[in-house]
């Protein structure tokens, strides 16, 4: 059954990889769930799309996953070029972009950006959130394939960083105001750049899951 039934924005990218100083390792390799990371993401988010994208330059990972796997056309030019690469291979025209070191996956922030996408004139080719001090978040908006030759232009000429593919007339943002009325909305964005960062994601889940179970055995005990 389809989620969304607009196929204009129903495809979904997540970009996998980059190696971390501070970790030590590449990103793609954390586990969550006992799910590489890129895969744990994607598995939230078929609740809302029903394509799923990851975007890595180790294919080799996800060879036993469901989801469509590609690498980038512009090798080593960082996360804009993951952006192209998700762009050129979705099957909608709007795509959501994520990142696989940004697991706080919030479906209600999903589906509210899937609806203000619907409602938004079709002249603006990228929708992000953009915080009260200015910053532009690069990751969990939306990106029209309109954009692809500008992207191409961009890092053709030495331009990788995504910030430089915003523009104030193209660009519709989602304001912080906008985002109040969800639990925890500052998670959503927040990447795991530190050991103690995964530590603490890892007890969240843990938390999760323990939860889960105190109700599956509650639900047990009313039915006897």
């Amino acid at each position: 059954m389809k989620k969304n039934r607009l196929t204009d924005i129903n495809t979904s990218v997540i970009l996998a990889g980059g190696n971390s100083a501070r970790l030590g390792v590449d990103k793609q390799l954390l586990k969550f769930g006992g799910k590489l990371a890129a895969v744990y993401v994607a598995e939230k988010l078929e609740a809302v799309f029903d394509e799923i994208l990851i975007v890595t330059n180790k294919p080799e990972l996800y060879a036993d996953v469901p989801y469509k796997i590609v690498s980038d056309i512009y090798k080593n030019k960082g996360p804009l070029a993951g952006i192209h690469a998700g762009l050129v291979n979705a099957a909608s025209s709007n795509v959501f972009v994520t990142a696989c070191d940004m697991p706080y996956v919030s479906l209600p922030y999903v589906k509210m950006m899937v609806n203000k996408r619907k409602e938004t004139d079709s002249s603006f080719f990228i929708m992000a959130v953009k915080w009260d001090d200015g910053y532009i978040e690069p990751f969990n908006g939306f990106y029209s394939k309109c954009i692809v030759e500008d992207i191409e232009h961009a890092l053709e000429n030495g331009r990788h960083k995504v910030n430089e593919i915003f523009n104030d007339k193209t660009t519709f943002y989602i304001r912080e105001s906008d985002l109040k009325h969800l639990y925890g909305y500052r998670a959503i964005f927040t990447n795991l750049n530190r050991p103690e960062d995964i530590e603490k994601f890892r007890k969240i889940i843990t938390s999760v899951h323990q939860v889960k179970i105190n109700r599956h055995k509650q639900r047990g005990k009313q039915k006897i």
